[in-house]
């Protein structure tokens, strides 16, 4: 198998444009199973600018395969790759020199070869969080930090937070103790992943490419005007 598939991609011809939504639908439309967690890995040294249909495509098809988003050269659109990394619940490494190429090749088999837990749910206790991004949590890999931001109302107090998720085919979870931080720069740190989330979701909406007024548009004006970060509006 591994030699016919050596002497497949041997006899591929580069050329022409950067055609991703092709080669995507065909990737996604296969599914995994139970027992293992599928990856479909993007590899692109394109300035691809058509962030709308990609991730609208990606929303529709994605089901339960992972995106592992590599970008080659000094072109790619990361912003793009990162989003469908990230609504993927996999990653997104870049690829400048050979030296970075033997890197994200071990990167890779090394995240995909040991996942911890897959599906995550948070059970956030006593505390009434709200606005948790990113909604869809992502993976958890060996060696790699899930970070999730949230809003908590009322007094934020210590508490103990439980997270569950899926390992092979049995659910586990774990309690974590969580301790109190204040810090105004938190508020910052969330708005911002909060921006990021609504414009990636606007991008799936819209019609157009060219178009930059999403369904989000007023949301993510007051939050950027509240806390005084940088929006497309």
């Amino acid at each position: 198998g591994r030699r016919r598939g050596i002497e497949y991609a041997s006899g591929l011809t580069a050329g022409g444009g950067t055609m991703l939504l092709t080669g995507l639908e065909s990737a996604l439309k296969l599914r995994g199973d139970w027992d293992r967690t599928r990856f479909v890995c993007v590899l692109t040294d394109g300035l691809l600018g058509n962030e709308a249909e990609v991730l609208g495509q990606l929303r529709r098809q994605l089901g339960d395969s992972r995106i592992f988003s590599v970008g080659i050269g000094s072109a790619p659109n990361r912003t793009l790759l990162n989003a469908m990394a990230r609504l993927g619940r996999g990653a997104a490494v870049y690829v400048a020199t050979e030296r970075d190429a033997d890197e994200v090749t071990n990167l890779f088999i090394e995240r995909v070869s040991s996942a911890a837990m897959t599906d995550l749910r948070i059970d956030w206790g006593d505390m009434e969080v709200t606005e948790v991004c990113p909604k869809r949590l992502p993976d958890l890999f060996v060696g790699r930090p899930v970070v999730v931001y949230g809003r908590c109302k009322g007094d934020a107090r210590p508490g103990r937070v439980r997270v569950s998720g899926r390992v092979g085919r049995e659910r586990k979870s774990m309690e974590i103790a969580c301790a109190e931080h204040r810090a105004e720069a938190l508020a910052l740190v969330w708005a911002r992943a909060k921006i990021t989330e609504l414009d990636e979701h606007a991008w799936g909406s819209r019609v157009g490419a060219g178009s930059m007024d999403g369904p989000n548009k007023e949301e993510v004006r007051e939050l950027a005007l509240r806390y005084g970060l940088m929006s497309a509006y």
